[in-house]
């Protein structure tokens, strides 16, 4: 699949702060990798009822998705339910 340059770079956004080692990358015990990343990214554009903008609310939304595909369902910051139904 060929990604649009706002989703790459969203990608990379999202790297930047859970990557192994970087800023929050203790939130994934270090051991994020860049497949999580792309597989939450397309569970988060897949939902067309909240618009994709690629800022700081997606991030966290797409942070949620990484937790709750490693096993969390409990205690996420945003309600999933629409992603995952």
């Amino acid at each position: 699949m060929i990604k649009s340059n706002k989703t790459q770079e969203f990608i990379d956004y999202i790297w930047s702060f859970y990557a192994p080692n970087d800023l929050y990358g203790e939130f994934f015990n270090n051991t994020l990798t860049k497949e999580e990343v792309i597989k939450a990214v397309k569970i988060r554009k897949a939902n067309k009822k909240l618009p994709f903008d690629g800022d700081s609310l997606d991030r966290e939304i797409v942070r949620d998705i990484m937790f709750y595909n490693r096993g969390k369902k409990d205690g996420l910051e945003y309600d999933l339910k629409e992603f995952f139904l």
